[in-house]
């Protein structure tokens, strides 16, 4: 159908579409958000919702107020998801309404309590290559945290198997690679980005802006680093549409201070959930709060080569095995401790709710 023999509305879904066509695109229409022609077919089939047509032309919608669930479901199954909101008050509209894709969701860039897993970190990396040799980056959007790392290919591997990301940003150069590095990591979701976004220059302006520095020296960033960190930034704000501020500053993945475990370690301890029965997380899981959980987990895959350090801990632990009514009195109260982390990104993101 040419596009002249379309309404405005249906023309505008369509101009706005054409910017978004790796995502599906939920266009909000009053109290729904609607999808159209190839999309509609798609989401009707993933999501099991009734496909119908307006003007002949297939669609399949989803209530606003449910989009959350949804929306997992999509992305569960490997789609990436644009959110088109109507920008204007419909009753004042002169004409056709105005709309603007406001976000860009993936399974690495969420927010939302539904969309999240509780008592994981939901890892949004990226990987790419400068000047010959391959770095790494890693975060959380949910809790602020970054990581950076110089790799060869077996540590990028294992360092996915460690962290368990769930989203890879890849470099187009390195795309060849992508079935070793997923080897054991087979729904993982994987974005390829064009080598050109991975510009050094462009990175270490992107780095400055984000943590509203002068210059970069402070964070003793390589330049392998400072390129996948920079494009990391850059992939937030074109999928996200805003600046954050609860970012903490890069810590390495690689430092000295912990054990390097690779993933055959992790696999042969038992440490963490694998397929297998059992695992030293499990049996250790007794936190009060979700944070918890999440340090526990991090803690185990990361353990201290600091003797003082370890000392500390054990301090710790001590300290509240001899006062087990200090132990019982901070448990209750814990528990009574909501996702600080998360509610403070949802805050300075402003996607909090009462």
């Amino acid at each position: 159908m040419a596009l002249r023999e379309l309404t405005p509305m249906m023309r505008q879904y369509l101009e706005i579409k054409d910017n978004y066509k790796d995502c599906i695109l939920l266009f909000r229409l009053g109290d729904f958000y609607e999808a159209f022609f190839e999309d509609a077919k798609k989401i009707s089939e993933t999501l099991q919702i009734v496909l119908t047509s307006r003007n002949g032309n297939p669609m399949a919608g989803v209530p606003h107020h449910a989009v959350g669930q949804y929306v997992k479901k999509l992305l569960d199954a490997g789609y990436k998801v644009a959110i088109c909101e109507q920008v204007e008050d419909p009753a004042t509209a002169k004409g056709l309404v105005k709309r603007e894709v406001t976000r860009v969701l993936t399974p690495g860039t969420v927010l939302e309590d539904d969309l999240l897993p509780m008592e994981r970190n939901n890892y949004l990396s990226i990987m790419g290559i400068h000047k010959g040799k391959m770095a790494f980056a890693i975060t959380d959007i949910s809790t602020g945290e970054v990581g950076t790392s110089v790799v060869e290919l077996d540590e990028a591997k294992d360092i996915i198997e460690k962290y368990r990301p769930s989203q890879l940003v890849l470099q187009e150069s390195l795309k060849e690679h992508k079935d070793y590095l997923l080897s054991s990591m087979e729904n993982l979701f994987v974005e390829n980005l064009e080598d050109w976004h991975f510009a050094f220059s462009s990175s270490v302006e992107y780095i400055k802006s984000f943590y509203g520095l002068a210059s970069l020296d402070a964070l003793e960033l390589s330049e392998e680093e400072i390129t996948v960190l920079g494009t990391l930034f850059k992939y937030l704000e074109m999928t996200q549409f805003k600046t954050f501020s609860h970012f903490s500053l890069p810590s390495k993945l690689n430092t000295p201070d912990y054990m390097q475990l690779d993933s055959a370690t992790i696999e042969n301890l038992s440490l963490i959930p694998s397929g297998k029965k059992g695992s030293l997380f499990e049996t250790l899981k007794e936190t009060a709060t979700a944070m918890g959980t999440r340090r526990l987990k991090k803690w185990l895959l990361t353990p201290l080569t600091s003797k003082a350090e370890i000392n500390r801990r054990l301090d710790y632990v001590e300290a509240l095995i001899h006062d087990s009514l200090l132990h019982e009195e901070l448990r209750d109260f814990l528990r009574r401790v909501f996702d600080i982390e998360r509610i403070a990104t949802r805050i300075s993101s402003g996607k909090t709710v009462p």
